[in-house]
């Protein structure tokens, strides 16, 4: 079984590491309005084109997020996740396009 690319040591030990990271990252999690195969984690340039915000704002059971035992997505978290993608991560110079074209071949 594959191990995640993400674990809790790496979050607890530079969590604003770990959130830079997620910048660009390829997800196999197809977005809905996303051209297949360029679905990304987190990205800063387009915050409705970001697959965490994306699952996060979903009730299907096969995409949402958290994966289980909720029905109704938390508002505030996502308004939370919204800002930070849009402001926070746009502000520290996180261009999601600039990190794509970087690791193009990572995938």
């Amino acid at each position: 079984m594959a191990r995640p690319a993400l674990g809790y040591g790496d979050v607890m030990g530079d969590a604003d590491a770990v959130a830079r990271s997620l910048v660009g990252r390829h997800t196999q999690w197809q977005v809905p309005g996303v051209p297949e195969g360029s679905s990304v984690v987190v990205d800063p340039a387009a915050v409705e084109h970001s697959a965490l915000l994306a699952r996060m704002r979903s009730r299907r059971a096969s995409s949402q997020m958290p994966p289980l035992g909720t029905v109704v997505r938390d508002q505030q978290a996502i308004d939370a996740i919204a800002e930070w993608i849009a402001l926070d991560l746009a502000r520290a110079g996180a261009p999601a396009a600039a990190v794509r074209s970087a690791s193009a071949g990572e995938r």
